[in-house]
């Protein structure tokens, strides 16, 4: 801390004397009002090499003087009150929220549901991005910078070591809490409304946004493609889930993509039981195209999964012309490790795993016509096959 605090000392004596230099008024001030000037225009340095704006032009035309110096002035620390600020923010306390206050949450974050659409993808055009956020990278303090690199010992080159990292910046309210992040080319803003809070997070192109209850419930998910325009960006899926009453776990859920729809059944436990996949007409009438089931054990571990595709003749998805299913079967023995498995294809077993012990087991697969291949294997390796046709043994293998 020490050093730390040293560090500070030095770097506002070395403003004191950027300022006067950078200054043209030479009339004498009071001792505290000078320092207070000096001060306030070492911030203004600081804010304007932060953020890229300062009302004060001289500041602006100094601040990348202070280019080092950012990172540590910038760094969080924790005060005597158990907040989390910036260590200018703790140096002097009526600094603090300002440089946040510059990039205002609120001129990024909507928090209205009507108007968040629209403002999401015009937030997050790409050309917006690179003009808001291409100047927030901080630069290594002078003495961080100079210290060799190990991969520069091993070359016996210094001078040839380029080492860079992406910028992260976070923006707080106020209260200290967490409004905007954001790392290379990730961002997320956090929001609040009246019923709820908003999470957005957009990465390479792609955005998702979370709405949540005031209990804290996921009770809206949105997929969006970000365009170079708003034109060019649309969201591509939208999930509702419902609760009931204040019951943590969802028991149902909706989601739509294009003229796409899934409706989802959840049990007590929140885990999926059942999942329906319609096309939508142009009428927005549902056609039914896949649905998979699933079923638990008393432990809570999946006992088996029912996958079902219905089948529509060409041209047309109306009514359905038949189906074809799929089911897996998961079945343990008291103390056994894996489970054993079957599938099964039309309601047709089309393959079994039967386990000897946790280190060995039996595979069999069914065929048409009657054949089957039962295969042994023990600590992972292929130790007997058998081929046999309508339970006759045509030829049985053996490896050591």
């Amino acid at each position: 801390m020490n050093a730390i605090a040293n560090k500070l000392l030095l770097l506002v004596i070395y403003s004191a004397c950027i300022f006067s230099s950078c200054t043209e008024k030479k009339e004498p001030y009071h001792s505290a009002v000078r320092a207070n000037r000096i001060s306030d225009f070492f911030f203004e340095m600081l804010r304007c090499e932060v953020t890229g704006y300062t009302a004060d032009e001289t500041a602006a035309q100094c601040a990348p003087a202070i280019a080092c110096a950012t990172k540590i002035f910038m760094s969080p620390v924790l005060t005597s009150r158990g907040t989390i600020v910036y260590a200018i923010e703790n140096v002097v306390p009526s600094y603090t929220g300002k440089i946040d206050a510059t990039f205002s949450p609120d001129d990024i974050v909507v928090s209205s549901f009507d108007a968040i659409d629209a403002a999401l993808a015009s937030f997050f055009q790409s050309d917006g991005m690179t003009h808001d956020f291409s100047e927030i990278a901080i630069e290594a303090p002078v003495e961080l910078a100079d210290v060799p690199d190990a991969r520069a010992e091993l070359s016996g080159t210094l001078s040839a070591v380029q080492t860079e990292s992406p910028a992260e910046r976070r923006f707080r309210d106020a209260q200290g809490r967490l409004r905007f992040f954001s790392y290379d080319v990730e961002r997320l803003a956090v929001s609040s409304h009246a019923d709820g809070h908003v999470l957005v997070r957009f990465s390479d192109g792609a955005a998702a946004r979370n709405y949540y209850d005031e209990h804290m419930r996921l009770v809206k998910k949105e997929l969006w493609r970000i365009g170079s325009s708003l034109s060019e960006s649309a969201r591509e899926s939208s999930e509702i889930f419902y609760y009931n009453d204040d019951d943590p776990r969802p028991f149902s859920s909706i989601m739509e993509k294009e003229d796409y729809r899934i409706e989802t059944l959840y049990n007590e436990n929140g885990k999926a039981i059942s999942a329906k996949g319609f096309f939508l007409d142009n009428k927005a009438r549902r056609i039914p195209d896949v649905q998979t089931v699933w079923r638990y054990a008393s432990d809570g571990k999946l006992a088996e999964q029912e996958y079902t595709r219905f089948e529509y003749g060409d041209g047309q998805k109306q009514i359905a012309t038949g189906k074809t299913t799929r089911r897996e079967v998961y079945s343990c023995s008291a103390g056994a490790g894996a489970p054993d498995y079957a599938y099964y294809e039309d309601g047709v077993l089309r393959m079994k795993t039967e386990h000897i012990d946790d280190n060995s087991y039996v595979t069999t697969l069914y065929f048409e016509g009657g054949y089957a291949v039962v295969s042994v294997y023990s600590n992972g390796r292929k130790m007997q096959e058998t081929i046999s046709l309508n339970g006759t043994v045509m030829r049985s293998s053996s490896y050591e």
